[in-house]
């Protein structure tokens, strides 16, 4: 099995408020959903696994696309992956396992990255835990894959602090 590319998408402009419109000028920043899933699916046919997004892009609406148009190829493509809550049923069969395996090189998990901003309105260990669950809420999983401090230079606190959240 060949292993996954080293690239990533970053996904700042995938959000879709308002402000986004405004700060990213209008149509020629923001992606449409067909444009976003597009995207998506021709970095997936490429074997590209780590997609990178964050709370502030879009007011999590960055994250809530990622989360939907992962959602969407694991029913598509029948991938068995646990980290979806509520009643998704990505239960694959044995013969759908042998034929992902069989038709892709790549790894059938994505690697969804996210982070939280530590502004110094938010300096606790509780608000590090509540972004982290309001993230993998708006990307409907209930787990994320890596989760990163975002912008460190407005740390309120120590990185050592941070790393005490986690």
């Amino acid at each position: 099995s060949t292993p996954p590319p080293m690239l990533s998408l970053g996904m700042l402009q995938w959000g879709t408020t308002p402000i986004d419109h405004r700060i990213l000028n209008g149509s020629r920043g923001v992606l449409t959903e067909s444009q976003a899933r597009e995207i998506y699916q021709a970095f997936r046919s490429r074997g590209v696994v780590l997609f990178d997004t964050a709370e502030g892009y879009g007011g999590g609406t960055s994250e809530k696309r990622l989360g939907r148009l992962w959602k969407e190829e694991v029913m598509e493509r029948k991938i068995n992956c646990s980290i979806f809550e509520g009643t998704v049923d990505t239960t694959a069969t044995e013969k759908d396992d042998q034929k992902n395996a069989a038709t892709s090189d790549s790894s059938s998990e994505v690697l969804l990255m996210t982070k939280f901003l530590p502004a110094p309105w938010r300096f606790t260990h509780g608000h590090f835990e509540k972004a982290l669950r309001a993230s993998n809420k708006r990307m409907g999983i209930s787990k994320c894959h890596i989760y990163l401090l975002h912008s460190p230079m407005h740390l309120s606190r120590g990185v050592e602090y941070w790393v005490e959240s986690a």
